[in-house]
């Protein structure tokens, strides 16, 4: 990824990063969370977490 952000074929569009390798899901704070996106951070939980 270094190469194509320094071939200008990737932009970086914020100065934050995060480590590769993790999920993170986000959703407006003020909004709770409904059962569908409950179940869904469940499930990919449990994706992520491999093989069981």
């Amino acid at each position: 990824m270094a190469r194509q952000l320094a071939e200008g074929r990737l932009a970086q569009p914020f100065g934050i990063t995060v480590p590769a390798g993790r999920y993170y899901v986000a959703w407006p704070s003020d909004r709770a969370v409904s059962p569908a996106m409950a179940r869904f951070t469940q499930w990919l939980a449990g994706a992520a977490s491999g093989p069981e």
